[in-house]
C-alpha cells in the first residue's frame, strides 16, 4: 500500500478518526490456517495504535513505526476462529488501510 488506494482491486478496510473495530468469524479447517494481508498505518502519533486479534487475544501490534507493506500473517488455530483488527487514534485524520487479506490452509 504506497498511497490511500488499495493496493488490489478497488476496495479496502479503512479504519479512520478515533476508535475503529472490524470483526469476522471464520471456519478453519483441521490443521489450522495462516492470515495474510497488507497494512499501512497513516499520521499515527506516538499514542495511536492498531491491532489484530485472533479469539480476542493480540497477536500483532501496530505503531507509527509499524512497516507499510503486504507481508503481515498470522495462524489461525482450527474451529471457529473471530479475526478482529481494532484501533485507538487520537485525531480524525489517522488512518488504518487494511487489504489484500487471504486465509490459507496449512
Amino acid at each position: 500500500i504506497t498511497s490511500s488506494s488499495p493496493p488490489e482491486g478497488s476496495r479496502q478496510l479503512l479504519m479512520r478518526s478515533w476508535t475503529s473495530m472490524a470483526t469476522r468469524t471464520v471456519v478453519v479447517p483441521s490443521g489450522g490456517a495462516t492470515l495474510k494481508f497488507c497494512s499501512k498505518v497513516y499520521s499515527f502519533e506516538s499514542n495511536d495504535s492498531a491491532r489484530l486479534l485472533v479469539n480476542g487475544n493480540t497477536v500483532l501490534t501496530f505503531t507509527s513505526a509499524s512497516a507499510t507493506n503486504c507481508n503481515w500473517q498470522a495462524s489461525l488455530p482450527a474451529g471457529l476462529v473471530t479475526i478482529t483488527f481494532e484501533a485507538d487514534m487520537s485525531a480524525s485524520s489517522d488512518y488504518w488501510y487494511i487489504d489484500g487479506l487471504v486465509v490459507t490452509k496449512n
